[in-house]
């Protein structure tokens, strides 16, 4: 029997009519699904931690971190907790093949980390509010532990091209002056001072890569007494491990009220040939060859820089309209409490935008691939989608 036109009608309505109500049930359900991810977060954020998606785009990796650092290979994470040293894969699984140390007893003040070029060695600074701090060479293979130095206030150790010699900076005790030394250890042979003829005070100590130079932030004033007129408190250096005369980035142009005059933080490009800086409560761009000029990209007051792996953007951290400042620092800028705010921005200065909030603060900025960073949130150890 053959059905009739309106028949046919009116069974291809009710067949529409159904898919229809399936697909806002579908849509229905989706919603549901999302909210009730959002009013989790919101009402429970420990459970929201392990939530793999959602609103804010992280993912809690560790908990209880002191300090961490991703090996040079993007495969593991060395992190110091409670004065052990651990390791973790970089989906926060624990790496059993990863050595574990006890690296320190409790109530140390700060710790660093930092892996070899190699991943072969890692190097740890402990500070204890004794006045008392030690720096460590772990190696990977073995887990054998080896104590390289020991003084009044040491730490930013920073593992040079070859994997075999480590420096740092280092104080043998505390004085009006400040004076701070670089220090440089060898595999197999004592500790080298290189630099620190004259009362000084570094920090921001970062290896130039690709080659045998570094770079280092070197204050020359921490206060306004002995300044020459228009004279910065900070300067911007480079130079060969051998200690010889380092060359200054030249600071950008223009006047700068006292508290702004001088360089904050700084990083260089991957392929060695670009560096970003504050100056100023802005961000500025230079090439790293001598005579290049400064490019302002954004005035944005940031606490820390990070170069991506491509060398294409630029991730800083910012305080928030809710952070508060607290005192002045040897290092010529106040200390400021959380929350802070992630940011990205293109090497050309275009493309800027903010990333997130985090109430608990954001340190130790690092890029795990292009579309990832890592980053500690008071004492949480995030990964974080961009």
């Amino acid at each position: 029997m053959r059905a009739r036109p309106w028949m046919t009608e009116q069974f291809g309505e009710s067949i529409a009519n159904k898919e229809g109500e399936l697909g806002r049930k579908i849509l229905w359900a989706v919603a549901a699904v999302i909210i009730g991810l959002v009013i989790l977060r919101i009402s429970c954020p420990a459970v929201s931690h392990h939530l793999p998606f959602g609103p804010n785009g992280r993912t809690l990796l560790a908990q209880g971190v002191d300090a961490f650092d991703l090996s040079h290979d993007g495969k593991r994470i060395a992190i110091i907790s409670g004065g052990k040293l651990q390791g973790i894969n970089v989906d926060g699984s624990m790496n059993r093949e990863h050595p574990n140390a006890v690296l320190a007893k409790p109530g140390y003040t700060s710790a660093e980390i930092c892996w070899s070029v190699d991943d072969l060695k890692i190097a740890a600074t402990i500070c204890y509010p004794n006045d008392t701090s030690f720096i460590r060479i772990i190696d990977v293979n073995s887990g054998t532990t080896q104590e390289i130095a020991k003084a009044f206030a040491l730490g930013n150790p920073v593992w040079l091209e070859d994997g075999k010699r480590l420096a740092w900076i280092q104080r043998e005790d505390y004085s009006k002056s400040h004076r701070a030394s670089i220090y440089v250890w060898r595999d197999g042979s004592r500790t080298t001072e290189i630099y620190g003829d004259e009362p000084a005070n570094f920090f921001w100590l970062k290896m130039i890569p690709g080659n045998d130079s570094m770079g280092f932030i070197h204050i020359i004033h921490s206060d306004s007494a002995g300044r020459e007129p228009g004279e910065p408190f900070s300067r911007l250096e480079i130079m060969q491990h051998n200690g010889t005369r380092p060359r200054s980035i030249p600071a950008p142009p223009g006047q700068f009220p006292i508290p702004f005059r001088g360089f904050m933080c700084w990083d260089i490009s991957q392929d060695a040939k670009m560096i970003a800086y504050v100056y100023g409560w802005s961000i500025w761009l230079t090439g790293s060859a001598q005579g290049d000029n400064p490019i302002e990209l954004g005035k944005y007051a940031a606490l820390e820089i990070k170069w991506s792996p491509d060398g294409r953007r630029i991730g800083f951290v910012t305080t928030s309209p809710k952070s508060v400042r607290k005192r002045s620092s040897d290092r010529g800028q106040k200390v400021i409490s959380p929350p802070h705010e992630l940011h990205l921005i293109n090497k050309d200065g275009s493309g800027h935008r903010l990333v997130c909030t985090e109430p608990q603060g954001i340190k130790s900025i690092e890029w795990l691939n292009n579309n990832e960073v890592l980053y500690l949130s008071g004492k949480d150890l995030y990964k974080r989608g961009l």
